[in-house]
């Protein structure tokens, strides 16, 4: 396992050294603000795929590639992070129990929340299902990806999230030639189907996400 880490450091410190064409490693390294709004975006993926127990393994790979990517491009070094652990080993005997006591807290009431917020989703999900089913307008604020063409709005799409969105705008940019904006949008709604914008609030850009994630954690 912690032969698998190495050699995936090695990997990415071969790219650093000698880069290679149309390298998606290279990429990163050499972009610091990509690398970060990657990590974050797959942070906040992994997150969700926990909240949803769904494809938890594939989406802790992908943050633990890109943190390793963020920090070699920073110059930071995993050995140096390892000594700094090491340090933190001179605990007590009750140093250790309390530790493992708040561990164990944390996570209960860690699901306790996501249960409650499974909870609430599929709550939600059915109540939007209900109201489209039936015909049942309301207006109300919600996150939409809005496409633009020669800087007019042509077509607009829900988002169950900020992320989701960034990640949906992300996909549609790279096969398509409109302009795409991820935005929080007071709108006429039927169920989770947008349909006519009344005002734009805010535009949602990865930024924001970054402030977002360090106030969540």
């Amino acid at each position: 396992m912690l032969k698998d880490l190495e050699e995936l450091i090695n990997l990415i410190r071969e790219r650093k050294k000698n880069p290679k064409e149309n390298s998606y490693t290279n990429k990163l390294l050499n972009n610091k603000k990509l690398s970060l709004e990657k990590v974050n975006e797959e942070i906040q993926e992994l997150v969700e795929s926990i909240e949803k127990n769904s494809n938890k393994i594939h989406e802790a790979a992908d943050v633990i590639y890109h943190l390793f990517v963020y920090l070699e491009a920073n110059q930071i070094k995993i050995e140096d992070i390892i000594e700094e652990l090491n340090k933190r080993k001179k605990w007590n005997f009750m140093g250790k129990i309390k530790i493992i006591f708040f561990i164990i807290l944390a996570f209960v009431i860690y699901k306790g929340v996501v249960a409650f917020k499974n909870f609430e989703i599929g709550v939600g999900e059915r109540v939007a299902m209900l109201e489209e089913e039936s015909g049942f307008t309301k207006e109300g604020e919600v996150i939409g990806l809005i496409m633009y063409l020669d800087g007019e709005m042509q077509e607009h799409l829900y988002a169950p999230s900020k992320s989701k969105c960034l990640k949906m705008k992300e996909i549609a940019e790279e096969t398509s030639y409109a302009d795409y904006e991820c935005t929080v949008v007071l709108a006429v709604l039927q169920g989770n189907k947008i349909l006519s914008i009344i005002e734009e609030i805010e535009v949602i850009e990865w930024n924001m996400m970054i402030t977002i994630y360090l106030q969540k954690f």
